[in-house]
């Protein structure tokens, strides 16, 4: 009896992004439901494959139709192309699928578990010819950390803009994105040599891997900056389309060793005066022999 094939092969795993082909033939036992998703994805069919997300409607995912998944997303599918259900799929952890939710559709749950709002979206030709090129270098060796974890970022942020329905908005770039941008150029171009991912270059500049605009809002918004070293600091300010906040943190103070305190001197303080005990009474003195002047007569009576 012949061994059924691996479901999938992970031609990319980073930090932030895995790259992966799924190939669940027809004639498996587990064709209909294979368990719950493992990443946050969008996936691109290479064959003709009924998907339905469970509480969702069904759809077909093919070449024009791509699907959408949330980690832990349950789903099922029935056939359509006689070799059941193949794609290519690009994920992305927890923390960037909810940056790029901020990016690209203010609309989201950017703060669940679900910040993928959408359960398939329309393929342009360019956006599958561009997946699949990138795919193809990943598998010839030819693409390095790097480029293949931006590469999947924007991936998935073209296809959630797809979904959406509108253009991806470029913003004119502020005196901050440019001197970041610098700020990159001098890091990278200085280390040409070293394996370099998004999330070393990330850490040395002090950002996120996915730069994340905040989503206009009238209303104050609260935000708290932490830095290690300094103290946390929490803000109340409403969200401008160009708005740029500027947050100050003091930094953190040495521990001072506790000291022991200084001793007090207290005044002396005066003794009270024994009681006097009563003595025996001094003995009066005999009166003294009254001396007249003049010479003494020692036989006078």
């Amino acid at each position: 009896m012949a061994t059924a094939r691996p479901l999938e092969r992970i031609v990319f795993a980073g930090a932030h992004a895995t790259v992966g082909e799924w190939r669940c033939d027809r004639g498996r036992a587990d064709f209909r439901d294979t368990g719950p998703i493992e990443h946050h994805l969008v996936a691109f069919a290479r064959t003709s494959v009924r998907i339905r997300h469970e509480g969702g409607r069904p759809f077909v995912a093919d070449a024009a139709v791509f699907s959408v998944y949330n980690r832990g997303q349950r789903y099922t599918r029935e056939p359509v192309h006689p070799r059941g259900d193949h794609c290519d799929w690009w994920g992305v952890d927890a923390d960037t699928a909810r940056a790029i939710a901020r990016e690209v559709d203010p609309h989201a749950a950017h703060e669940s578990d679900r910040p993928f709002r959408f359960d398939c979206g329309p393929a342009d030709a360019a956006l599958y010819l561009d997946q699949r090129a990138l795919l193809e270098r990943m598998r010839a060796g030819e693409v390095d950390a790097l480029e293949a974890e931006e590469a999947a970022m924007a991936i998935i942020a073209r296809a959630l803009v797809a979904a959406r329905g509108g253009p991806l908005h470029a913003r004119a770039a502020r005196p901050a994105h440019r001197e970041l941008a610098q700020a990159s150029v001098a890091f990278v171009g200085a280390r040409l040599a070293e394996t370099l991912t998004l999330s070393t270059i990330a850490r040395a500049l002090g950002v996120t891997p996915f730069t994340v605009p905040l989503s206009r809002s009238d209303k104050p918004v609260k935000m708290r900056f932490e830095k290690p070293g300094y103290d946390p600091k929490t803000i109340e300010v409403p969200i401008a389309a160009s708005l740029e906040i500027e947050v100050s943190l003091a930094k953190q103070r040495e521990p001072v060793a506790a000291k022991s305190p200084a001793p007090i001197r207290k005044k002396p303080v005066a003794k009270p005066a024994a009681p006097k005990t009563e003595t025996e009474p001094k003995k009066p003195k005999a009166p003294a022999t009254l001396q007249r002047e003049g010479t003494i007569d020692p036989f006078a009576k």
